[in-house]
């Protein structure tokens, strides 16, 4: 049941992640660019080759480095918000479980593209960003939080241009854009959501502990 006091405590909640993890979150939005910069001006794009290619051994560096590289400036600023909303909205559930959440994510969604993608080369944040959209959208079944209306509020944002991105495209521009990525890291963030809000998440506790992350 949703009430004016629980509203207030989750608000605050938010409010207090955000303070506690600014530089956290603020670093990885900066570190994003400085790839970006770096990729477009040193490397003149050859970075993006560190992407995933699909079944092909050349491409298996990618399933980790794909999410911090970007084509262009408007894809990487088009991913900048909903990552630094969703990042702070998974910190609350602690740093640790923000740690595990991301690593399994990147492989996931990395080797899912890596074995069922087309052959392209597959980069961008949006695939880490759906995985946490899918995983943060369990947290619905909790009550009505400022997490939960946050979460959907970036969905609405987010879909709003993506909602089709899950499926095949046509055109160039459709051939450009990454939607098994988006897919497989929904369905990703899907199914580690579902762990955590059946089994308490006991896997991702467990992972993060075997990393050394809690």
């Amino acid at each position: 049941m949703m009430t004016l006091d629980s509203l207030v405590n989750s608000a605050n909640q938010l409010l207090d992640t955000g303070v506690k993890y600014i530089d956290l979150t603020l670093g990885i939005l900066l570190g994003l660019l400085a790839i970006y910069l770096v990729n477009i001006f040193v490397f003149k794009r050859k970075l993006n080759y560190l992407g995933v290619i699909p079944r092909r051994l050349l491409g298996l560096p990618g399933i980790i480095f794909s999410p911090f590289l970007h084509q262009d400036f408007s894809h990487l600023l088009f991913n900048l918000f909903p990552l630094f909303i969703l990042t702070n909205l998974l910190l609350i559930r602690g740093l640790e479980t923000y740690l595990a959440v991301t690593v399994i994510l990147i492989f996931m969604t990395g080797i899912l593209t890596w074995l069922f993608g087309r052959m392209a080369i597959h980069i961008g944040a949006s695939s880490l960003i759906l995985g946490y959209w899918g995983f943060l959208l369990m947290s619905l079944s909790g009550g009505i939080t400022v997490s939960a209306v946050l979460t959907v509020f970036v969905c609405l944002y987010y879909f709003g241009n993506f909602i089709f991105s899950i499926i095949p495209q046509a055109g160039e521009e459709g051939g450009q854009v990454s939607w098994e990525g988006h897919l497989f890291g929904l369905l990703s963030g899907f199914i580690l959501g579902y762990e955590w809000f059946i089994d308490h998440g006991k896997f991702i506790i467990a992972l993060a502990n075997y990393l050394g992350l809690a």
